[in-house]
């Protein structure tokens, strides 16, 4: 029978190889509707790019054809030209991705996600956010991986760990 301290040490080993394994079958934080929402307003309001061009970054968007479709809004901004379903078409058509990222159906569905760049702040606010918490799982799980290597210096592993997380708050909220 075990005792009262055992059983007390194997909740606290059993709490820790269950929070170890969460993050095995689960996908990481994202809603893919609200990055598509935010391409659809993109693509409607040339004041909703122009608002928020300088907050997103590409890397927010978890949907890797999603972050595609960014890119080539982001260049055309830069590059002084109109932002639409049409010149984001032709962009990525010119870049060779158009197929890859599900046509040219794709990018005209995503207008009709939105009915208006109303509420685009908000939006960008949760893509941050989704993003910021799969930084904050990436950071935790390599520190996890080096905290059970023998070999690594742990006053080294928490200078870095703490830089990790510094950089993940440097990061995000500079422009926000």
């Amino acid at each position: 029978m075990d005792t009262p301290q055992q059983n007390r040490f194997q909740k606290k080993r059993l709490t820790f190889e269950q929070a170890f394994s969460m993050n095995n079958n689960q996908i990481p934080p994202q809603i893919e509707e609200v990055e598509e929402s935010v391409l659809g307003a993109l693509l409607l309001d040339q004041d909703a790019v122009t608002n928020t061009i300088d907050i997103i970054k590409p890397e927010y968007f978890y949907k890797i054809e999603n972050q595609e479709i960014f890119n080539a809004i982001l260049s055309l901004f830069f590059l002084f030209s109109p932002v639409d379903v049409i010149t984001v078409t032709e962009k990525l058509k010119k870049l060779g991705t158009l197929d890859d990222i599900g046509g040219t159906y794709k990018i005209a569905t995503l207008t009709n996600k939105v009915t208006s760049a109303a509420h685009i702040e908000y939006y960008v606010r949760l893509l941050t956010e989704k993003y910021i918490q799969r930084e904050l799982i990436r950071v935790s799980t390599e520190t996890l991986k080096e905290a059970y290597d023998e070999t690594v210096d742990v006053v080294e592993l928490l200078d870095k760990t703490e830089s990790r997380f510094l950089d993940i708050n440097d990061q995000n909220f500079n422009s926000d």
